[in-house]
């Protein structure tokens, strides 16, 4: 293995391939297996910029070129968009976060939501989110409330509590010193969620160490400021293709009503603020309020 990426990478100086594939978790075991598979058989993969690799490529390939090598990093196999967090294969290659989420939309088959992340499968078909957390089969009767709700956790002795009842444990966080609810925890201790959305992290998306803007939630990576935005989706008003916001194509909505777009920055833009607004077709843009 560290033959081929030598003679893949001729302006390599005096960069330590060994020490590159431990840190991009590639040096033992089925990662190290599966790139020299691919390298085997795909010897152009650092340059090539194909999306049909497997996921361990994509790391190999930024850090590669984080170091100053001169290799292609693969992008969506969607979108284009260069980035680490492309993970599920599609039909022509890796597919980042938000190609993914449109492959896997559906119609639900309890409530006729189209356009949907379905949740699980049921005798009827597949079900949406908000049916799930009501489903017969998930809610249970709270142990203390009554109430029948999807349970979060149980006491030592089975009986379940729903989210209001429910209150996490306590752990000192080792940034602020405070007595708070752990939003994470390893090694060095607990860390409380004031603490872990301000210190910087690396972005799941563009990869840089910055502030969060959109914490880590079901499976999604965190998000800096930069990266948080709607997909970019053609304005009701305008018909130019921009990032949107809030797209709920199945609620109702005033008429003539529209949301803002993104401006480059990532910004709202025009003269309409962020607008919580539901669209019954599509989204709309700034230009278009």
């Amino acid at each position: 293995m560290i033959t081929a990426l030598a003679n893949a990478l001729p302006d390599r100086q005096d960069l330590d391939i060994s020490l590159m594939l431990d840190t991009v978790r590639a040096a033992t075991g089925i990662p190290l297996g599966h790139l020299a598979e691919h390298l085997a058989c795909h010897p152009d993969a650092l340059i090539s910029g194909d999306p049909r690799c497997p996921v361990v490529l994509i790391r190999l390939t930024h850090a590669l070129y984080d170091a100053g090598q001169p290799v292609v990093r693969p992008g969506c196999a969607g979108c284009g968009k260069v980035t680490l967090n492309l993970a599920q294969c599609g039909s022509g290659g890796l597919l980042c976060q938000m190609c993914r989420v449109r492959t896997r939309l559906s119609t639900c088959a309890r409530c006729g939501r189209e356009d949907t992340r379905i949740a699980a499968r049921r005798a009827e078909g597949g079900i949406c989110f908000p049916c799930y957390r009501v489903d017969p089969e998930v809610v249970e009767e709270c142990g203390r409330c009554g109430r029948t709700r999807m349970p979060v956790t149980r006491r030592g002795d089975g009986t379940p509590l729903c989210l209001g009842c429910w209150t996490p444990p306590v752990h000192r966080c080792i940034h602020c010193g405070q007595d708070r609810p752990a939003r994470v925890s390893g090694p060095d201790g607990s860390i409380c969620r004031d603490c872990y959305r301000q210190r910087p992290r690396r972005c799941g998306r563009c990869g840089g160490v910055r502030v969060i803007s959109k914490r880590a939630t079901h499976g999604n990576p965190d998000l800096c400021g930069a990266c948080n935005r709607g997909p970019d989706m053609p304005c009701a008003g305008c018909g130019q293709t921009r990032p949107s916001r809030r797209y709920r194509p199945d609620a109702a909505a005033a008429e003539n009503s529209f949301g803002t777009c993104a401006s480059p920055t990532g910004q709202p833009a025009g003269p309409t603020a962020t607008s919580s607004t539901r669209w019954t077709t599509a989204p709309g843009c700034w230009r278009a309020g």
